[in-house]
């Protein structure tokens, strides 16, 4: 089985960034397309786990749940709320390149 990162974007990030990724041959999916729109932050992150998919996200509410110390497949913070889309593709790309889905276990990322 591969230990690539493979990514869940939540409804607060445009659902272009997954077709975005998807165009360079990377696996993303947004909450649009699996009909969790305006699911719970605790559903959105508990489907990502279960899927072993990083979710990605500009929602602080995740960053406290995490905080809570429950397992999940890793968490990629958007800090800026108006970052170019393509800006945000080019950091999710290049931390494909360096990190594996297995090392992101319980990790958060600030990009």
């Amino acid at each position: 089985m591969s230990d690539a990162l493979r990514f869940y974007i939540d409804e607060c990030l445009p659902p272009q960034l997954a077709f975005a990724l998807r165009s360079r041959g990377i696996d993303a999916i947004a909450a649009r397309d699996v009909g969790l729109l305006e699911a719970s932050d605790i559903n959105q992150l508990a489907y990502s786990t279960r899927e072993g998919r990083v979710l990605v996200t500009s929602d602080r509410d995740f960053l406290r749940i995490a905080d809570t110390g429950s397992f999940h497949t890793g968490i990629i913070y958007c800090t800026k709320k108006r970052r170019s889309l393509g800006s945000l593709v080019q950091s999710l790309v290049t931390l494909k390149l360096r990190a594996t889905a297995s090392a992101m276990h319980n990790v958060i990322e600030f990009v």
